[in-house]
């Protein structure tokens, strides 16, 4: 019933793979305009495609867990290593990130515009603040680590209920046998 459960959560996370996979391609290449709804509807067909992938590999592993054990020790001390794995893998990558990183600041006046943000009178100052470094981008990439590692968790946790719960079949043919 763990592994059973596991691999349902592994099937989920990579279709959340593919959903980030659609963010970084839309999002964050700068794409504005047309352009980004045109990348967004080419894409759109991978997601559909991936997601009825996705529901029907797990509705077949869900009809093909009839009599699954409960797991043995191993089996459990396995899938909390591989949960573990991405909040590990992801805080590290979050660490890393701010090797040789400088925060760099910009301060201006916001009202009245124009005025030296130390004057007297200025009455609000807006501060931008960029941080920048050789492994900045791992630190998001390691934020996202730690989504799919949540994301693994809670279906993990959900499947594995459901299997848990779900009543023995109960067959017109077991009924005709008196069993």
């Amino acid at each position: 019933m763990v592994i059973g459960a596991g691999k349902m959560a592994l099937v989920l996370v990579i279709f959340a793979s593919l959903l980030i996979g659609l963010y970084y391609v839309s999002f964050r290449t700068g794409l504005t305009g047309w352009l980004f709804y045109e990348v967004l509807l080419l894409l759109l067909p991978y997601v559909i495609i991936g997601g009825r992938t996705c529901y029907r590999a797990i509705r077949d592993m869900f009809l093909k867990s009839k009599g699954l054990s409960h797991g043995s020790q191993s089996d459990w001390l396995q899938l909390v290593t591989i949960l573990a794995a991405p909040f590990g893998i992801g805080g590290a990558f979050q660490s890393v990130s701010t090797i040789d990183a400088e925060t760099v600041s910009n301060s201006s006046c916001a009202k009245p515009t124009g005025l030296n943000f130390t004057s007297p009178n200025c009455l609000e100052v807006q501060t931008l603040t960029q941080t920048r470094g050789p492994f900045t981008e791992l630190g998001l990439l390691g934020v996202w680590l730690v989504v799919l590692g949540a994301v693994g968790a809670v279906a993990f946790g959900v499947f594995y209920l459901l299997l848990r719960l779900r009543p023995a079949p109960f067959n017109e043919s077991e009924k005709a046998k008196g069993t």
